[in-house]
């Protein structure tokens, strides 16, 4: 009775009961198999390993390889980044102040600001295409809430 009672509460309710048994259901429990010894390993020294080394959109591979996580953010006319992010969260905070100094910029009129955003938009195209829709459709919400004020 006190089985099936368990079981019950279980199947309706997992969380509840969750690593709770009844000393019955501990009876019929299998004793755990001997999984053998730990084997300690030697670090790898992960500078000697060459393969899958992300190449940038140049072709070029990093000399320092601690830049590899960082996220470039670049703006038109310069070769080098305007900054560099280690998320892409972090990235696109970035781009999006960017472009609300486009927007809130009394000199341009709407044409030229558009213009400067898609010019933006262009030079950081390869990294943004690596993107998940969620991580796009992230960063388009909080432009459009840029560009409707």
């Amino acid at each position: 009775r006190s089985r099936c009672i368990s079981e019950g509460i279980r199947s309706v309710y997992p969380g509840s009961v969750t690593g709770f048994y009844t000393p019955e259901e501990t009876e019929t429990f299998t004793p755990p198999k001997e999984l053998g010894k730990v084997e300690i390993v030697a670090p790898v020294d992960l500078g000697s390993i060459e393969e899958d080394i992300p190449q940038l959109d140049n072709g070029e591979i990093p000399t320092n390889r601690f830049n590899i996580a960082k996220h470039a953010l670049f703006v038109p006319g310069q070769s080098e980044p305007y900054a560099t992010y280690l998320t892409t969260e972090d990235w696109q905070e970035g781009f999006a102040d960017l472009v609300k100094r486009i927007y809130d910029s009394p000199k341009l009129d709407n044409q030229e600001k558009m213009e400067k955003h898609n010019a933006l938009r262009d030079v950081n195209e390869s990294f943004m295409k690596s993107w998940t829709g969620t991580q796009t459709a992230k960063l388009l919400e909080v432009i459009s809430t840029i560009r409707s004020r």
